[in-house]
């Protein structure tokens, strides 16, 4: 397990949350084993991953992926680098961050930058195949952008549809794009051998993005003063602990001491009992102040620690939604049930799976009373459970559903059977270098 859950995540053993860049990662991605094995591999903006160079194959990071992390980067093996400097002769991709385009330049200057970059990634693929490589992957990032910023464009029914802005996007601008993506695919499958092993993988739907997020730390904080209150020596030890924190970054910027990324630091409440995380909006991220792992735990470990993460779990699916009367959470997630392994503490001790069907306004329940809320992120589409995969030589049952973890080693275990030629079906296990 990686560890990482979010783009901004608590530091372990602090009450410091930070960004989470793709240079926080300590796990290998799949193509670095092909690349030992010299099998040649283009990878072309798989997402949230660190440069790896490859002896064997060429490797483009935050070229044109969805909220570039890092600069962009090309990596290869001297092999490739006429293919380097093919990419490189491109130029720039048309954005880095499309929040940051819709703040400063609108809605449609999107749109254009969306088409233009999956004309653009539709050139960068060709030159990859041109070099014939053994393994192609990459993401064709345009149709998350466009998710998440041209939903209220395509959803008349949505509250923020817009019929003066659809207009001068274009009209249904997010239908436009995914037309547009699967043109590109076609010509892209089009070049590729028909003999060859294709996986085609849609991680993911969109809906409207509308959830309890920004209302949870009120809740959590409602919560606790009901079930746990804290003594005001708590409340004035943590803010104490807080101003030396900011103290001590201030003088690490002026001594220019800056080991994380421009120092985005910021303070969770280390006197509650609980406190809410950073996560990605899809669900709300919950941490227990649990002692012998934070630095003033609150909460035994335990039977206090299962009490309170029951009493957490019962108090949000009590929630509803004032006007229409309807929960407001689905369920309550642990993560020791989903996500074990060496790095579990680095992670929240709940998910909450919000109600998706309605905006989030006005919640109530008898322990928080009423809460009131704006409902007004600047993405008006968000993720939403299951994708789909579609495979061509590949062994996929038609049907059945698939953990996404497996599809790397699927992969993986085709390039070393394609190389080997062993017939399909077989074992390839032997062939793979010892873990």
């Amino acid at each position: 397990m990686h560890g990482s859950y979010s783009w901004r995540q608590l530091l372990p053993n602090t009450y410091l949350t930070d960004m989470f860049l793709p240079t926080n990662f300590d796990a290998e991605p799949f193509w670095v084993e092909l690349d030992r094995a010299g099998i040649r591999t283009a990878v072309l903006d798989m997402p949230l991953v660190r440069p790896t160079p490859l002896q064997h194959g060429i490797h483009a990071v935050d070229w044109g992926s969805h909220d570039s992390q890092l600069s962009t980067s090309i990596t290869a093996g001297t092999s490739a680098s006429t293919t380097v400097e093919r990419l490189q002769a491109l130029g720039a991709y048309p954005q880095r961050q499309c929040d940051t385009v819709v703040i400063r330049h609108g809605h449609e200057t999107l749109v254009k930058n969306i088409h233009e970059g999956i004309d653009l990634r539709s050139k960068a693929l060709s030159i990859l195949l041109d070099d014939a490589p053994d393994v192609l992957a990459t993401v064709f990032a345009e149709t998350h952008c466009a998710g998440h910023h041209l939903y209220h464009l395509h959803d008349t029914a949505d509250g923020r549809y817009d019929a003066d802005l659809a207009a001068r996007c274009g009209g249904d601008a997010l239908l436009h794009v995914y037309e547009h993506m699967d043109r590109a695919l076609a010509e892209l499958l089009a070049r590729i051998p028909g003999a060859a092993s294709v996986m085609v993988l849609l991680s993911h739907g969109v809906g409207p993005h509308q959830d309890g997020s920004l209302l949870l730390p009120e809740i959590l904080r409602r919560l606790a003063d009901h079930h746990r209150p804290t003594p005001a020596w708590r409340t004035a030890r943590a803010r104490t602990y807080a101003r030396a924190a900011g103290v001590r970054r201030r003088m690490q910027r002026r001594l220019g001491r800056r080991n994380r990324v421009d120092l985005k630091i910021r303070n969770v409440d280390g006197s509650a009992p609980w406190y809410p995380l950073p996560n990605n909006d899809l669900y709300g991220a919950i941490r227990v102040n649990l002692q012998g792992r934070e630095q003033r735990g609150r909460v035994r470990r335990g039977s206090d620690y299962e009490q309170v993460l029951t009493l957490l779990s019962d108090e949000l699916l009590a929630l509803r939604h004032v006007h229409s009367g309807e929960a407001a959470v689905r369920s309550v997630l642990r993560t020791d049930d989903l996500y074990p392994g060496p790095k579990r503490d680095w992670l929240p001790d709940l998910f909450v799976e919000w109600n998706w069907d309605e905006s989030f306004a006005d919640l109530t329940s008898p322990t928080v009373g009423v809460i009131a809320g704006v409902d007004t992120p600047i993405r008006t589409g968000d993720h939403r459970l299951h994708g789909e995969v579609f495979a061509h030589h590949l062994p996929l049952a038609a049907t059945s559903p698939i953990p996404v973890q497996q599809l790397a080693h699927l992969l993986v275990d085709e390039a070393y059977r394609r190389r080997s030629d062993t017939p399909p079906g077989e074992t390839i296990s032997a062939m793979r270098p010892a873990q």
